[in-house]
């Protein structure tokens, strides 16, 4: 360490000791080693104190950022007091030996924005025995930066912004977070900026975040400078009075938003970054539909109507309704590359005295699931039963209603977000309504936000022009947001699979033990659009409806005299089952023969049915 006594006088007055510097290998440049180390080829004297940026995990140095001794002044004040190394990547700044902390998530982070804030708070932990993680951004935005290359909408290779990798060197799921930027966020709205945009970011990886807001006063505004004026005792006391962050509204300019590409495949029905729906029936086939798209997800074999292959890619399952095993012989039966399939599931928990995984919870998990996507390099997510994973865990939060709109939207957000953090495609099933009533439009269970929110909607049914012991499955977009018009209907059936073979079983036996698998058909392109589809099936199934509530209408009239049914609802139920008749199709013909209820006594009960006065 080659710092002056001047240096470190002046570290000392922020609470830094020279151990610590020594620690953080901190030391002095001169001009000429300056520029040789930032490359820079700033005007001015860049003689100052050089901050190595010493990765947490390896322990090299990965950039510097430099503290100039004299910075030219502008209006008063200090310009490009600070200058980060020309042409690096950014990073965030980590204290020394910090490696263990970053997984715990017991441990508090504190993020703030200079290299001697991170020093000073860590030397006043140790003064009050408190183990703490403080990181530092190097600015207000030093978090966000260029992350890489991508292609804009011309196919111009074009910067690509976003959060930094180095986020996801910590564990934030769980954990507390206290952002202690300077105390000219209060009037700066640059930073006030920054610093509520990075409240977003953190708690969309599962954090909970306060924020410190720095008094104002004479000769502060850094933790550091907090920390040498009132000590450490002080500055923890503030830290333990952090507040949730407040709410206010974040704006920035278009210019400034980061250019998001569209990126889609099969044939449009699954966009990066965005939720997609599949609705079906049981027996329908969605669960092996969902396994063969992502096995080819892994192996890179063109979907229906694709004629290259793609890379091959890792993809995360959330299944629910089926064993992790079980769903693993499907996939070899479609055969994936299992090598690049991870399934997700929550902690075990107790029930009945007995140990069993929990689901993955997105009020609880979204964090962790976008730091397990980044490193597993993952880009397609899949949500059986997508409502099972909706709340907490120990659901300690109010009940979500599947037929409320603000509830469902509400639900839905984290696993937006998940897609959108992580570069996934997401797709989650969801049942339909039980009705074939209404247009396909309506077909979803629930709120309609299921469908306004999500940016696709496909369904699997049972071709209704198909009577076949092995019917055609058709799959059908009833929505696509993002294209200029639906991708066609395609049709394929599940056939039971010789895997070790690679072809239809031959065995004829139900008991087998052969995994059954989606095999599309020669020609898959069906001409008939989602509400045709739609309309086949409702009239399908709409003489049977109606035959069981004319036999029900027909019982009814046997039972009234004189426009009366002289038997309790009950009884009428009772018979009506005896002689193969559905409580449901009673109400029906009750309707259909405007019945209402005949009421006697005090207080009145229902002691039959009989014709509606205006209609006698």
């Amino acid at each position: 360490m080659n710092l002056t006594r001047s240096d470190i006088a002046a570290h000392d007055a922020l609470g830094i000791t020279p151990d610590m510097l020594a620690r953080a290998q901190v030391f002095r440049v001169d001009d000429i080693d300056a520029r040789e180390r930032l490359t820079s080829k700033h005007p001015g004297d860049l003689s100052g104190i050089l901050y190595p940026y010493i990765h947490p995990n390896n322990g090299h140095a990965t950039t510097y950022r430099l503290r100039r001794d004299h910075p030219e002044m502008e209006n008063g004040k200090a310009k490009d007091k600070y200058l980060s190394a020309w042409g690096n990547t950014k990073h965030l700044y980590f204290p020394p030996a910090c490696a263990p902390l970053l997984a715990d998530v017991a441990v508090d982070v504190l993020v703030a924005e200079a290299e001697k804030s991170v020093l000073a708070i860590m030397c006043a932990a140790a003064d009050v025995d408190r183990r703490v993680l403080p990181v530092g951004t190097g600015g207000c935005w030093g978090w966000h930066g260029t992350i890489g290359k991508t292609e804009d909408a011309s196919g111009a290779r074009v910067d690509e912004k976003g959060p930094l990798p180095d986020l996801a060197l910590i564990a934030w799921a769980g954990r507390t977070v206290i952002i202690a930027f300077d105390a000219n966020a209060a009037t700066n709205s640059k930073v006030k900026n920054a610093r509520l945009a990075l409240v977003k970011e953190l708690s969309k990886r599962g954090a909970t975040v306060r924020v410190l807001d720095i008094p104002a006063e004479p000769g502060v505004n850094g933790p550091d400078d907090f920390i040498g004026l009132h000590g450490a005792e002080a500055f923890f006391t503030l830290v333990d009075k952090a507040g949730t962050a407040a709410a206010d509204v974040i704006i920035r300019r278009a210019s400034d938003v980061p250019d998001e590409k569209l990126v889609k495949t099969f044939g449009g029905r699954l966009v990066r970054g965005s939720i997609t729906l599949l609705a079906g029936p049981g027996e329908a086939g969605k669960g092996m539909f969902c396994v063969e798209t992502f096995a080819r997800f892994t192996t890179g074999d063109p979907f229906p109507g694709e004629k290259h292959r793609r890379d091959p890619v890792t993809v995360l399952m959330c299944v629910t309704e089926d064993s992790e095993g079980r769903v693993k012989s499907r996939l070899r039966a479609a055969g994936a590359d299992l090598d690049r399939v991870f399934f997700i599931e929550g902690p075990e928990v107790s029930r009945g005295g007995l140990l069993m995984p929990s689901p993955m919870m997105l009020d609880d998990d979204a964090g962790s699931v976008v730091r397990r996507a980044k490193q597993v390099d993952a880009e397609a997510i899949f949500l059986e039963t997508m409502v099972e994973h909706f709340g907490d865990r120990e659901g300690t939060k109010s009940r979500r209603s599947t037929n409320n709109e603000a509830d469902v939207r509400s639900a839905l957000s984290p696993f937006r977000a998940v897609c959108q953090a992580a570069g996934l495609y997401g797709l989650g099933v969801i049942h339909p309504r039980k009705s074939l009533e209404g247009g396909v439009a309506d077909s979803i269970s629930g709120s309609a936000a299921f469908r306004n929110a999500s940016r696709g909607v496909f369904h699997v049914y049972t071709d209704p022009e198909d009577e076949s012991d092995q019917p055609v499955r058709l799959l059908f977009t009833s929505k696509a947001n993002y294209l200029a018009r639906r991708p066609p209907t395609l049709r394929f059936r599940i056939l039971s699979w010789d895997a070790d073979l690679g072809v239809p079983c031959a065995c004829h036996d139900a008991d087998c033990g052969h995994e059954g698998r989606v095999v599309w058909e020669e020609h898959p392109v069906d001409d008939r659009t989602a509400e045709e589809i739609w309309q086949q099936l409702a009239e399908r199934n709409k003489p049977r409806r109606d035959v069981a509530v004319q036999e029900a209408e027909e019982f009814l009239g046997g039972l009234m005299v004189n426009g009366i049914i002289a038997l309790t609802p009950d009884q009428i139920f009772k018979t009506a089952s005896a002689e193969g008749i559905t409580k449901a199709a009673v109400k029906r013909a009750k309707e259909n023969l405007r019945l209402v209820s005949k009421k006697d006594g005090f207080p009145a009960v229902v002691v039959g049915w009989q014709v509606a006065k205006e209609d006698v």
